[in-house]
């Protein structure tokens, strides 16, 4: 092995990740396969050396790098590495020098994550991966720490010749942001779990026996109306007025056939989206026949969009308790310009603890960053997972 590949140290990452560091080589590494298993495929996607970074061709499209597949140190404007509050968890990235047609503009370039927990929890191991890669590549490295609780100063004494003077009263502090809830999330249809290797949006059970018991139900009504339609024209008695009638309970039981095979077909057809750590892909699987429809690697996720109306507010959890609110929410996943689907959950409930600021705010439309203190519903906590499992930004966009 050469002196420029010598590896002396490892750092395990979030999703299978591991950070291999050398005096002269730092690399990131796609774990989740074992050497038997990697044929045909490179477990590389990031190797940097002092004259450079080297990248996997779908983590240049994921991340919109120069599809050459290397960045001189040149067009790294510094090494950041801190704590995200709103995902709990340590993050590390490059800031790049933006396009030509864009000068002055910098853009983020996302490398890895550590696991949800305490912020002390993975803070030596997020450092020394940033520390390393700086100092390959001989550029600034910014750090960004988890706040630290400001002590609370003690009182000076008062002179015994002086009055008192009383107290200045600090204005009261924000709330701090709910930590993330812990799958499964529920909605009406969907359900949000976590499995040993897959986190997956799944149908509820009683959506999809649901839609069985429904299509039975339309057949035995349609098969009603076909025998008072067909026995009316063959049972010899008076002739029924209007003449119609019997055409018409023809034509409602072909409408009830066709309005059962949708709700069969809807129920056998039902889909599970899996975002498969391992594989690194996220898929939307056919539930009984396992089928894929479509797919998409980690890599190429640019963001996770959560797309909801403005909140409807349903009246106050106790007299100084947070707002009920109600709105409409889908789950996107963008991919340069190109938005996928993953679910549209309907009407999902949730809270507002800071409903006088946050209404007018979240009236309008537009994309901005996700606030718990602003919205808390099982939907935000969803994506953030999602957002921290894809390694990608998550937006919250409001429709009018």
């Amino acid at each position: 092995m050469s002196s420029s590949s010598y590896v002396t140290d490892t750092v395990s990452a979030a999703h299978s990740l591991t950070i291999e560091i050398g005096p002269e080589i730092w690399r990131l590494v796609n774990g989740a396969f074992p050497p038997s298993q990697r044929t045909g495929m490179s477990p590389m996607l990031v190797e940097a050396h002092p004259d450079g970074l080297a990248y996997a061709p779908e983590f240049a499209r994921a991340r919109h790098l120069p599809p050459g597949g290397w960045l001189a140190p040149s067009g790294v404007v510094r090494v950041v590495v801190g704590w995200a509050p709103e995902l709990q968890s340590w993050h590390l990235g490059l800031l790049l020098d933006g396009p030509a047609e864009a000068a002055g503009e910098l853009r983020w370039c996302g490398l890895a994550s550590w696991p949800q927990g305490a912020a002390a929890q993975h803070e030596a191991d997020a450092r020394h991966a940033a520390q390393a890669l700086a100092r390959l590549l001989d550029r600034p490295l910014h750090v960004v720490a988890p706040p630290r609780p400001a002590p609370i100063p003690a009182p000076a004494p008062a002179a015994r010749s002086l009055p008192v003077a009383a107290p200045a009263v600090s204005p009261m502090p924000a709330p701090a942001e709910a930590s993330l809830r812990e799958p499964p999330l529920t909605f009406d249809a969907w359900a949000f779990v976590a499995r040993r290797a897959n986190w997956v949006w799944k149908r509820r059970a009683h959506w999809v026996w649901g839609g069985l018991l429904r299509a039975v139900g339309l057949v035995v009504l349609a098969v009603v109306f076909v025998w008072l339609g067909a026995g009316t024209l063959d049972s010899g008695l008076a002739a029924v007025d209007p003449s119609w009638l019997p055409a018409l309970g023809l034509a409602v039981a072909v409408a009830l056939l066709a309005a059962a095979l949708r709700a069969l077909w809807s129920a056998i057809t039902t889909t599970d989206v899996v975002l498969d750590v391992k594989k690194r892909e996220v898929r939307v699987r056919s539930r009984f026949t396992g089928s894929t429809r479509w797919r998409l690697p980690f890599d190429r996720v640019s963001y996770v969009l959560l797309t909801q109306t403005a909140p409807r507010p349903q009246g106050r959890k106790g007299k100084d308790g947070p707002m009920r609110v109600a709105q409409d929410v889908w789950v996107h996943l963008a991919e340069g310009d190109r938005f996928w689907q993953v679910v549209e959950l309907g009407r999902v409930e949730g809270t507002s603890r800071q409903w006088d600021a946050a209404r007018v705010a979240l009236k309008q439309p537009g994309r901005r960053r996700i606030r718990l203190a602003d919205l808390d519903s099982p939907a935000q906590h969803a994506v953030l997972h999602m957002a921290r499992v894809l390694e990608t930004d998550v937006w919250l966009d409001v429709r009018k």
